[in-house]
């Protein structure tokens, strides 16, 4: 049965979302600090969520499994780094075995102007959703649930059995 506190876990995800990692490690500690730095989230929430403290104690926190957003440099993500839809996604995961979240980035007219604005009006006014987004999210969650191979983890990070993947969505246009 889903808690309140699963309910303001998956608004703080969706939030966390918008967190642009680029090529910064994927460490709890280094994604509470960016989340802070770009106004994201107040420091003391992306710790206790991300990176335990003595002060703010979790005994199952999430980890960052995997960003992917045009920000990406392409030594890091060449798939990512050449996707220019705006679409941008980023996979939690609650413990070392637990739950496993994939939260996307919504529109973002302040950072993606122009992505965005054609992405809205063009996709979604004219065809009535954004195709090309909509492809990025498919490839991704494919690459995602293809068995592990490859240098930089990706594969494999959605298991096809026993671990619900919960999607989120949030629009902060």
């Amino acid at each position: 049965m889903t808690t309140i506190l699963d309910y303001y876990n998956y608004s703080a995800l969706a939030t966390s979302a918008y967190v642009r990692m680029g090529g910064e490690l994927l460490t709890g500690q280094r994604f509470s600090e960016v989340a802070r730095d770009q106004e994201r989230l107040p420091l003391s929430i992306a710790q206790y969520l991300f990176a335990p403290t003595n002060e703010l104690p979790n005994q199952n926190p999430w980890s960052i499994r995997y960003y992917y957003g045009g920000d990406i440099p392409a030594d890091v993500d060449p798939k990512a780094a050449a996707d220019k839809s705006g679409f941008a996604a980023t996979l939690f995961q609650q413990g070392e075995n637990g739950e496993k979240v994939l939260a996307i980035r919504g529109t973002e007219p302040r950072n993606d102007y122009f992505v965005d604005l054609a992405v809205d009006f063009g996709g979604i006014g004219v065809l009535g959703m954004a195709l090309p987004q909509v492809v990025s999210m498919v490839n991704l969650i494919q690459r995602l649930k293809a068995p592990a191979r490859g240098r930089n983890g990706v594969r494999g990070e959605m298991e096809r059995n026993g671990v619900r993947l919960g999607i989120l969505h949030k629009d902060a246009g």
